[in-house]
């Protein structure tokens, strides 16, 4: 198998893959791909509360107003690295 043909069947992948997102339902495919980012929001939304709980009887009060406060620069900083990544 030369590397033209190789090429041609990724090209041909991609395309049933495009063809496989305006065949399914809107419904279906909105559960499909929600599903995992609202798992990723739950864990993330855990994490942080634990996080100030363990803070919070750590360091006090300082160390959870801090983490309050660095806390929209780190979402702004994951949103813009995953969107260039």
């Amino acid at each position: 198998m030369s590397f033209y043909q190789k090429k041609g069947r990724n090209k041909e992948k991609k395309w049933n893959k495009k063809i496989y997102l305006e065949k399914k339902k809107n419904r279906k495919l909105i559960l499909k791909f929600s599903i995992p980012c609202i798992v990723s929001m739950l864990v993330n939304s855990l994490y942080n509360i634990v996080d100030q709980i363990f803070i919070g009887q750590g360091v006090g009060t300082l160390g959870n107003g801090a983490t309050n406060v660095v806390f929209p620069l780190v979402m702004i900083g994951l949103a813009f690295f995953s969107y260039v990544w």
